[in-house]
């Protein structure tokens, strides 16, 4: 919408993302884990052996999930800080923005490879 700029949101929300995952997710999971697996609802007891995937596709599809996910948030702030200009899918958009279409056609191959490794996974 290009309220705010896209370095400085998505900054904020990827550090506050971490810090509560980081902070609280051991915790829940210490707490949880007993009850949910009392219930039978680990993804272990609810799917079939033939649905659960091979492991080396989904190491693929983590290893293309972590590179999308680091890559993302690096090439968009060079974008949106005007360091890196996307070449002929940002032509004419980019002047340093705040967040336009600009940044959204730099981070179609970023996003790509999320897809696919979310397929994969």
């Amino acid at each position: 919408m290009g309220l705010v700029p896209f370095s400085a949101l998505a900054n904020i929300i990827i550090v506050n993302n971490f810090l509560v995952a980081s902070i609280l997710g051991p915790f829940l999971l210490i707490i949880l884990y007993p009850r949910i697996k009392r219930w039978g609802l680990l993804y272990s007891d609810i799917l079939e052996e033939k649905e659960v995937r091979r492991k080396n596709l989904r190491a693929v599809g983590l290893i293309l999930l972590t590179i999308g996910g680091l890559g993302g948030i690096v090439l968009g702030n060079l974008i949106s800080l005007g360091v890196y200009h996307s070449g002929f899918l940002g032509a004419g958009f980019l002047k340093g923005t705040t967040g336009s279409l600009g940044i959204a056609l730099g981070m179609v191959p970023v996003i790509f490879l999320i897809s696919i490794a979310c397929a994969l996974l």
